[in-house]
């Protein structure tokens, strides 16, 4: 009973189930290891539905709501800056858990490019303004959206050398 047990915790249960079958052809009515047989037969059989469960696809119309409800949200969290944080609450966030759920989702797609071109615009003004800590600052959170970005890389380079270039 006791490994059985033992077994139960560490979540073996197939060792625990075979332990007490073990035991009940030595002693077939002992009220422990009979009640301990439900319980692990109880839980397999959870376990099991709850595999199950997770491996359901999820319908087309679930997929579709869920897309169009992160959309919006997308869009509400655009219009009021929250770009890239606070996390948890913004649009870069809520864009790529669309591309989860549809990977080629145009809507999504565009609004990352969005959200990159709004850093990337404010991060060339704030060069212009001579503000290099704000246009670099700017740079890498266009390139926190798109981390692949050459052309942001290749600037923001160029904006280090430079605030560096006036440091000296």
């Amino acid at each position: 009973v006791v490994l059985a047990v033992a077994q139960q915790k560490k979540g073996q249960l197939d060792k625990s189930l075979a332990n007490i079958e073990k035991g009940l052809t030595v002693k077939p009515d002992h009220q422990g290891l009979v009640k301990l047989k439900k319980e692990i037969v109880a839980l397999q059989q959870q376990k099991t539905a709850d595999m199950t469960q997770a491996q359901r696809p999820v319908s087309s119309i679930d997929r579709n709501r869920r897309v169009n409800t992160l959309l919006m949200q997308a869009e509400r969290q655009f219009s009021r800056f929250k770009l890239i944080t606070p996390a948890g609450d913004n649009a870069h966030e809520s864009y790529r858990e669309i591309l989860k759920i549809d990977n080629n989702n145009r809507s999504a797609i565009i609004g990352l490019n969005q959200i990159v071109q709004f850093y990337k615009k404010t991060a060339l003004r704030k060069q212009r303004e001579g503000d290099l800590t704000g246009s670099i600052l700017n740079v890498k959170n266009a390139l926190t959206v798109d981390p692949d970005n050459e052309e942001l890389s290749v600037l923001l380079s160029r904006l280090e050398h430079e605030m560096n270039g006036k440091r000296h």
